[in-house]
């Protein structure tokens, strides 16, 4: 099950960083980054050389600000298994 992760990085950015937040697709890869930009923004090497998705940029850049992904994952998951639950025991 997949993570929104951009509903993460929207939460994150607003809550951490006064609405802040870059994703970019270049050529060959995705960037993303939180906060109002430097230039170069140093959190972009943090976070490695860029990423095959949007999705792992987002990852990446989560886990720079301290997020522990899989963490997250879990509780993601748990509430939209309840999430269902709900919704067809209600249906």
């Amino acid at each position: 099950m997949e993570i929104d992760y951009l509903r993460f990085a929207t939460f994150h950015a607003d809550a951490q960083h006064d609405g802040h937040f870059s994703l970019l697709k270049f050529t060959t890869n995705w960037k993303a980054v939180f906060g109002p930009q430097e230039n170069p923004p140093l959190k972009w090497y943090i976070a490695g050389d860029g990423h095959k998705t949007a999705s792992e940029a987002i990852r990446a850049a989560l886990e720079v600000e301290g997020w522990d992904m899989d963490e997250q994952q879990r509780i993601y998951e748990e509430y939209v298994r309840k999430s269902n639950w709900l919704t067809n025991k209600e249906g």
